[in-house]
This record gives structure tokens, sequence and C-alpha cells, in this order.
């Protein structure tokens, strides 16, 4: 990839020199031809990067709903486990459930051994989250067509 250029840095809004970003985490370069890229239509771009491990916190990117929503990220692993968590879940006091349920996000960030089973994956999918993307953090630049299918 070539270095970026003073036109790249023009691109970047004045005054504004950080954003934030979410992107997804790989120990491999992305195959571009995966599901999770294809929903799209039209001319995309990918960036590999390499930003520091402790400036990113990696997260299950399946059960960021969960969190997004507001929900309680329960320990079950069955349907009938679930209404039985969600039972006990909804009969305690309130103030109790918001302390359980914020309590209950951060497993979100256990994404490490990776886990799959029908109800739920763990390190399938690593969303990474980082507040600021320098152009010196840009490792590769890829051009591709998305097609929806």
């Amino acid at each position: 990839m070539d270095s970026p250029t003073n036109e790249d840095a023009r691109r970047v809004p004045a005054g504004r020199r950080s954003v934030p970003v979410l992107g997804m985490a790989y120990d491999r370069v992305a195959d571009l031809r995966r599901a999770e890229f294809r929903a799209y239509n039209g001319n995309q771009v990918c960036l590999e990067l390499e930003v520091s491990e402790n400036m990113v916190p990696l997260s299950n990117e399946d059960m960021w709903h969960i969190v997004l929503n507001g929900g309680y990220y329960g320990n079950c692993s069955n349907e009938r486990e679930m209404e039985i968590e969600d039972a006990w879940f909804d009969n305690l006091p309130i103030e109790e459930q918001s302390s359980v349920k914020l309590k209950s996000w951060g497993k979100i960030f256990n994404v490490f051994p990776p886990y799959d089973d029908p109800w739920e994956s763990r390190g399938k999918y690593i969303q990474a989250t980082f507040w600021e993307l320098r152009l010196d953090q840009v490792v590769d630049l890829r051009h591709f067509k998305g097609r929806l299918h």
C-alpha cells in the first residue's frame, strides 16, 4: 500500500481528527466472500489496521444486540433453561434486575476460548471497538464490490 499523502489528510474535516470506529477483528486476512460482507451492494472498502491491543476492547458481535436493547444476558444453553432464567429474572425486584442486568453485560467481552453451539457462539464474530483511527494505523486498503445474495 502507498503511504498516506497530504491529499489523504485533507479529506479529514477541519478540526476533526478522531472518530469512534467499530470493526471486525480477524487474526487473518478477512475473506470478503463471506456472508457478513455480501449483504451490501455496490463499491466497498476494507481497511486492514494495526492498532495496539490495549486500545481495542474485543466483544462478541453476535450478542451486542442484548446490550443495545437493554436486555439481560443470561447463562442458558437451551429453550427450557431460558424460560426458567427469564422467570427468575422477572421475579427480581426492579432495582436488583437493573444490577443483575448490568453485570451480565460484561459477558460480551468473553470472546475466548472460542465456543459455538446452536444456542450461542463466542469468538466466531469478534467486534473491535476503538476511539481513534489514524492514517499511520492503516496497513492495507482493499476495494471490492458488494453483491446482494
